[in-house]
């Protein structure tokens, strides 16, 4: 099963990745800017992260769902032959 979700949360972090080297270049007598500059950008990595889970939960629970319906389809259509 193919994620695109996570394909491109990870091209985002790389483009922000390199966004924030230059940042860091360019500021770097601005130490706490810098540094808030840096959470913000774990906490976004980790939002992406748990988005990215929370859709691949939501595919398998409606992979199983369906798979639990096929079941019971083919158990029906057995018992009226």
């Amino acid at each position: 099963m193919k994620n695109k979700w996570f394909g491109a949360a990870v091209r985002i972090y790389e483009i922000w990745s390199a966004a924030l080297f230059v940042i860091f270049l360019v500021m770097a007598g601005h130490r706490r800017i810098v540094f808030c500059i840096w959470q913000i950008s774990n906490i976004l990595a980790i939002l992406l992260l748990v988005l990215n889970i929370a859709i691949l939960f939501q595919k398998k629970r409606r992979i199983l769902k369906a798979n639990e319906e096929l079941g019971l389809f083919k158990k029906r259509l057995e018992s009226e032959k």
